[in-house]
């Protein structure tokens, strides 16, 4: 049949168009296309097109596939997305495999700390310069984190000039169908200022701002 038998004609013309172009320049044709699909609604396909030639290098058909990658642009969407709140969060993200080397972090992490990736990209997060101060803590963090998935906490860690970071740390563990760990998230939120300020107000509210003697409320 041709197309305008069981298409509409606006689709058959369109179709018909493309066929011309092929013909004056036999060349693979390769579009993604929204078609509405009737109980499915809009989905995203791939089309190719291609000539098949003759023996006398005429063309004489032309060979039409057409993939719905809808749920397969979906993903790549959700990455993208993924990708640059990865790069544009305030917040230092290091993003490790399996095994705990480090695969990934953000430019927001070497801002913070003073590293940058090829300082600890393939190294245990334990054996990489951002490693834990406390040994005894950052054992009890890993085993709290395998048995819940999850742990937040108050931690110091040393940046590249030495200096001590206060930062809040979010850590996760990603599993797959299997219930495995194929990675390991960890977010550092920077508290220093919240923890200088804290700091203050508690002074403020036990000594007296003019003498720096202790106050009546810190001796009671």
């Amino acid at each position: 049949k041709r197309f305008d038998e069981f298409i509409t004609p606006q689709d058959a013309e369109r179709v018909n168009a493309l066929d011309r172009k092929l013909l004056a320049s036999p060349m693979v044709q390769e579009t993604v296309e929204v078609v509405e699909v009737e109980g499915r609604g809009q989905r995203i396909f791939q089309f190719v097109r291609a000539p098949i030639f003759g023996a006398d290098d005429i063309v004489d058909y032309i060979m039409s596939s057409a993939s719905d990658i809808t749920v397969e642009r979906a993903r790549t969407d959700e990455l993208r997305l993924a990708s640059k709140v990865f790069e544009t969060t305030a917040d230092g993200i290091m993003l490790s495999d399996s095994d705990d080397r480090v695969i990934m972090i953000n430019a927001a992490f070497s801002k913070l700390t003073g590293f940058g990736a090829a300082e600890v990209l393939g190294r245990t997060v334990s054996e990489s310069p951002f490693r834990a101060i406390d040994p005894l803590a950052y054992a009890a963090r890993m085993e709290q984190l395998l048995r819940d998935g999850v742990v937040t906490g108050e931690v110091s860690r040393i940046a590249k000039d030495s200096t001590t970071l206060s930062l809040w740390l979010t850590a996760t563990c990603v599993r797959d169908a299997d219930g495995y760990i194929v990675n390991y998230v960890r977010v550092f939120s920077d508290i220093s200022l919240l923890y200088t300020t804290q700091q203050q107000l508690e002074h403020l509210a036990s000594f007296d701002p003019l003498t720096g003697l202790p106050n009546r409320l810190l001796l009671q």
